[in-house]
């Protein structure tokens, strides 16, 4: 890794995966997407489906209220699917751009759903996160 990258880790599943648990909303956000893109004219500078649109989120926080409401209803509904008790899963809209990555990275240029809430701490870890500050993190290393 060369200077000024940091490593990151992440639960992540592809929006192929994702339809097979959310299809109609996930389909809804893509028609959204699709719907916003075709309003643009010729000279907006317009993204190309979901990767350019979690690419313009990332890039420059872009907010339009029907992808909004469109992206909020994916989220509700993989909260909703996921949900076992008190327990839910949450849900990211990401950009993951090759060029600016390493050979090494495990990830497809393009757009991934970042999922947060899939570690359980052991009933050790979760006896010793009562009495002290302890925090999950990443770091790189020469050697």
């Amino acid at each position: 890794m060369g200077m000024g990258y940091a490593p990151t880790h992440g639960w992540v599943i592809s929006t192929a995966e994702l339809k097979k648990v959310i299809p109609a909303e996930v389909a809804a956000l893509e028609a959204a997407v699709l719907a916003y893109t075709d309003s643009k004219k010729e000279d907006d500078e317009v993204f190309a489906g979901l990767a350019g649109y979690a690419q313009a989120i990332s890039m420059e926080g872009l907010e339009d209220p029907k992808l909004n409401v469109a992206l909020e209803a994916v989220n509700a509904a993989f909260k909703a699917k996921t949900k076992v008790g008190d327990s839910e899963l949450g849900l990211w809209l990401c950009y993951y751009d090759a060029e600016s990555g390493d050979r090494y990275d495990e990830m497809e240029d393009g757009e991934y759903w970042e999922v947060g809430g899939m570690e359980v701490l052991s009933p050790a870890g979760e006896a010793l996160s009562k009495v002290t500050d302890i925090a999950d993190v990443c770091w790189t290393q020469f050697g």
